[in-house]
């Protein structure tokens, strides 16, 4: 079933290791529970699912051989590590941190639009 989806997006499946299959099986499990309405976010407490899905995508990046190329591939990690940083930022409270998170954010995506663009 991963070597449909990897196919699917474009993965060369000579370089999906037993490694990076383990990892993309083990990010499955935070993902899906972001999709899930939680008690712990209504009463306050800090969803640590999301963070844990993100360092997981983060991971997979950094381990998968740049078929793009070397800027493109530190740009795509520079985004995801301050998307990382952002989901942190909103999981605490007060109006600084929620104002670092979109800033954070911001940067990610210039960061993403930096590396597609070149």
């Amino acid at each position: 079933m991963l070597a449909v989806a990897a196919r699917a997006i474009g993965v060369n499946m000579d370089v999906l290791t037993p490694a990076l299959s383990a990892l993309a099986l083990l990010s499955a499990v935070p993902c899906i529970s972001t999709l899930i309405p939680s008690a712990p976010m209504r009463a306050g407490k800090p969803n640590v699912f999301k963070p844990l899905a993100t360092t997981a995508i983060l991971l997979i990046a950094a381990l998968t051989p740049a078929a793009a190329g070397p800027f493109y591939q530190a740009a795509i990690l520079i985004g995801l590590g301050l998307s990382l940083l952002g989901d942190v930022c909103l999981m605490l409270s007060g109006e600084r941190w929620f104002v670092a998170g979109l800033v954070s954010f911001l940067l990610a995506h210039l960061a993403y639009i930096a590396g597609c663009a070149a």
